[in-house]
């Protein structure tokens, strides 16, 4: 084989390779890989779980004496319903802040002249940010966030009303 093959024979290994490359970066661009899974059988973390949470999310129900998992179950699905509107952030956790956070906030939520509730639970959220952010969004591009939810109602049977959420 002479020097001219070889050199041919090299380059359409190369233009191979190339091929093959440029095909798989085109794929990946093609793919949101910030997407959340959306399965709820890889969801182990609550058996009354929808299909609005990531499969990977953390879920910690912590100790309380005044909410069930049910009652904490029915306001995770508000905040997830809420967070399912925020395009490219991807949510991490969700933990319960303890009975007495929610017990404080609702006593001053309510000297400031709103409607007044009976109820509250707050939950602490971590997420990160889209890698590129809308004009007028809240957060800087491709970062980790910790914020807090504020829900309240006025009994046990009445649905969760998200009033609040942000940096603590």
């Amino acid at each position: 084989m002479g020097i001219m093959e070889r050199v041919i024979c090299a380059m359409k290994k190369y233009y191979v390779a190339f091929m093959v490359c440029l095909v798989l970066l085109f794929v990946g661009c093609g793919q949101n890989t910030k997407e959340p899974n959306y399965s709820s059988e890889a969801n182990t973390s609550s058996s009354t779980e929808s299909n609005t949470a990531p499969a990977d999310i953390a879920i910690d129900y912590g100790k309380s004496t005044q909410f069930s998992q049910q009652d904490m179950d029915s306001a995770i699905e508000t905040i997830k319903n809420e967070f399912a509107t925020w395009d490219g952030c991807v949510l991490h956790s969700l933990s319960f802040y303890g009975d007495e956070a929610g017990n404080e906030y609702l006593e001053e939520y309510n000297t400031w002249g709103n409607p007044t509730y009976n109820i509250c639970i707050v939950f602490n959220s971590t997420f990160h940010s889209p890698v590129e952010c809308k004009a007028g969004t809240a957060w800087e591009e491709d970062s980790e966030y910790e914020w807090q939810w504020y829900l309240m109602r006025d009994n046990n049977s009445d649905p969760w009303t998200l009033i609040t959420w942000g940096e603590g």
